[in-house]
């Protein structure tokens, strides 16, 4: 198996160049992973159309994965996916990371190192036969933590030109104030971190200007 890494975008996309299109005609295939800050990861694909000059088709995606999705190629050389969702234990997520990881789109790691500390937190203050509710409060606090450090100074070099658009995002919880600190991004009102419940949640849309983070927010 080999992860493919940073294909985000049509732009991006892994393209293959020979595919079949019906019993008997070929055609070009591109492959990409789309991240939406509500809905989480999902395989795009599309093709070309022989029939009309090679012009691309409409594209096609998979349903949703909201915690994690990684591209990458078999060992036939097909390109496949895999998503990581809601229905998993503690151990399940972090096996999942573990293999997964280093392929999940930048601006939705965040997302995936949040919940996987969630996860494991909330699997580790329960026992069996614990109401529902046992071990939401560590979940809570283990999904904001995770927060606090994430986006590494490397990372945010390489997002680092100017643009309308943002350039990266990231969730934390709503009034919480971000800054850079020792060339990490982090929350500076740590009173906010561990309150709260998810409705709370803002998403930060980051610009870098010399150095400094400019965030707006929008409730989620």
């Amino acid at each position: 198996m080999q992860l493919l890494i940073g294909h985000i975008s049509q732009e991006t996309a892994y393209v293959v160049e020979d595919y079949p299109y019906g019993f008997r005609l070929r055609c070009k295939i591109r492959y990409w992973l789309e991240f939406h800050a509500r809905h989480g990861f999902r395989l795009v694909s599309q093709t070309t159309n022989p029939k009309r000059g090679h012009v691309w088709n409409k594209p096609k995606a998979s349903t949703y994965c909201r915690f994690g999705g990684c591209m990458y190629s078999d060992a036939a050389g097909h390109v496949q996916w895999s998503g990581l969702t809601e229905y998993c234990s503690g151990a399940e997520a972090q096996a999942w990371r573990e293999m997964y990881g280093a392929g999940v789109p930048d601006a939705g790691r965040n997302v995936l190192n949040q919940w996987v500390a969630a996860k494991v937190a909330y699997d580790a203050n329960r026992k069996s036969g614990d109401p529902l509710a046992v071990g939401l409060k560590e979940a809570r606090d283990a999904f904001f933590n995770t927060a606090v450090n994430y986006v590494t100074a490397r990372e945010l070099q390489k997002l680092s030109s100017p643009a309308q658009s943002p350039q990266y995002m990231m969730t934390v919880p709503a009034g919480a104030r971000c800054k850079i600190v020792d060339g990490r991004f982090v929350v500076d009102d740590t009173s906010k971190v561990t309150g709260g419940n998810q409705q709370d949640l803002v998403h930060y849309y980051i610009w870098l200007d010399d150095s400094e983070v400019v965030a707006e927010s929008a409730n989620v």
